[in-house]
């Protein structure tokens, strides 16, 4: 990401802190102003430049593809902000456990477009490599999970990121992109669903 990115990027994402009642802020500035239309255009230039950084940094010790981290970022922003996820953060946060929150969630991020990338790349992945699933034979086809887009449209990656030991949570909290509700509401409406259809594709 070029630094001029990551600057603005950062600013947002400091603006949006600001905005939930984060304690612990970095100081704003005498210009800050939340009832602004942009309100992190009011923040002094380089505002949480350092968090931005500090998430690149970590993003690229693992994601060997520079588009990747950028993508990560991205959705990252996306969901946090427009898609209203920075709500789970209370007002009176700390704002090392914030960091904490947003590190983690641009780690899970990047986990998601790292299975989809593979993903992409071959969707018929050896058997051996999916850990939890039992077959006959070595050469049994792999179940055609695409189809599971019937009944949500993330519920195929859900069941990769199940098999490849993802907790529930995690996957819910960050790594669906067209899911911005719970995992209790996920657990009661779609997952019985994924279920059935599981079993009907494994007998």
């Amino acid at each position: 990401m070029t630094p001029h990115l990551i600057e603005s990027f950062g600013r947002v994402l400091g603006a949006e802190l600001l905005l939930h009642g984060i304690v612990g802020m970095p100081d704003p500035g005498p210009r800050w102003n939340p009832k602004a239309s942009q309100p992190a255009s009011t923040l002094p230039r380089g505002y949480c430049q350092a968090l931005m950084k500090g998430l690149v940094t970590n993003l690229s010790k693992w994601l060997d593809d520079e588009d990747l981290v950028e993508e990560a970022i991205v959705s990252f922003m996306h969901r946090f902000i427009v898609d209203r996820k920075s709500a789970l953060l209370d007002p009176g946060t700390p704002f090392e456990a914030a960091r904490g929150y947003v590190m983690t969630s641009v780690s899970n991020q990047a986990k998601n477009l790292k299975v989809m990338q593979k993903t992409r790349e071959d969707r018929s992945a050896p058997l051996s490599s999916l850990e939890g699933m039992t077959v006959d034979s070595p050469a049994d086809p792999l179940p055609n999970f695409d189809q599971l887009t019937s009944i949500h449209p993330d519920a195929p990656l859900w069941v990769k990121l199940r098999m490849q030991g993802f907790d529930k949570t995690e996957i819910v909290n960050g790594m669906l992109p067209n899911y911005p509700h719970t995992l209790t509401a996920w657990q009661k409406t779609i997952e019985p669903r994924i279920e059935a259809a599981l079993r009907c594709m494994l007998q």
